[in-house]
């Protein structure tokens, strides 16, 4: 098996294993949305990887179309989830800006089958081999689709919705929350956007390569998550300890406590003699 193959299927795999974890955290609990857009972020970017290895893997102009159009459905997945999991998790962004997000790029989507090859290519011409990772990869040349301006202007308010959002966390001090996952998207985006353009006009010649940088922002949303989690758990050790000491206290001074049961009208009371 090639390096490219070694490394791509390796990172599909990681994405994966990663969204199944947060899945089954989701399964357990319903409430955790954003557990379950991590899932579904992890996948649409496993989605990617996968694409991509076939892209450079293909042997015809034909081929390569095909898995460009392909490419589109999980990077719909990944830029829908995305939106959410910032507007759920950060609780942040402007919601006229996520929507438009996800209207423009639901129509990248529909031009993507049903104008010509693909929402990037009217038609892709030849391939070429580059050398890349020590092998030769296949790179597209054809002619752009006008209608790729939907999808590029979707990256490009996905950009600022990230800023309003990383802003907006930031004035709330959650400046940790801020840097990890604002911070780390507006990469993302800007590296897909950038390579988007220069492989759709051929300005170089380059290998279709998103999929792999998405690894750092799965990185910093999960760690986040989890920073959240293991706050939780520490809050709820703290509250147990509380507890502990305050029955001991109870029993030393022998003073009792009532609570009221609202769901079955009664007053349970504890006394310590």
């Amino acid at each position: 098996m090639s390096l490219v193959s070694i490394i791509w299927i390796s990172l599909a795999s990681a994405f994966l294993t990663l969204g199944t974890m947060h899945r089954i955290v989701w399964l357990r609990k319903y409430s955790g949305w954003s557990d379950l857009l991590f899932f579904l972020a992890a996948a649409g970017a496993a989605g990617l990887i996968i694409c991509e290895l076939l892209m450079m893997r293909a042997g015809t102009p034909g081929e390569f179309a095909a898995m460009v159009r392909w490419f589109h459905i999980p990077a719909w997945i990944t830029i829908l989830a995305l939106v959410g999991f910032v507007r759920n998790y950060l609780r942040a962004g402007r919601i006229w800006l996520a929507r438009a997000i996800c209207i423009l790029r639901t129509l990248s989507l529909v031009f993507n089958f049903t104008t010509g090859q693909n929402a990037n290519y009217l038609e892709v011409t030849s391939l070429r081999s580059i050398p890349f990772l020590g092998e030769s990869v296949s790179v597209a040349e054809g002619i752009p689709n006008p209608f790729s301006l939907f999808g590029t202007t979707s990256m490009w308010l996905f950009v600022i919705f990230i800023v309003d959002a990383t802003i907006t966390v930031w004035r709330r001090d959650e400046r940790s929350q801020a840097l990890n996952i604002g911070v780390s998207v507006m990469i993302f985006i800007f590296m897909g956007v950038a390579q988007g353009l220069i492989i759709l006009f051929q300005l170089a010649a380059v290998p279709v390569i998103i999929g792999p940088t998405f690894i750092v922002l799965l990185a910093a949303m999960s760690y986040g998550m989890s920073r959240n989690v293991i706050l939780s758990a520490q809050m709820t050790d703290d509250l147990i300890e509380s507890e502990k000491r305050i029955a001991l206290a109870s029993e030393a001074v022998e003073l009792g406590f009532w609570d009221w049961d609202i769901a079955h009208d009664r007053v349970p009371v504890s006394y310590t003699h």
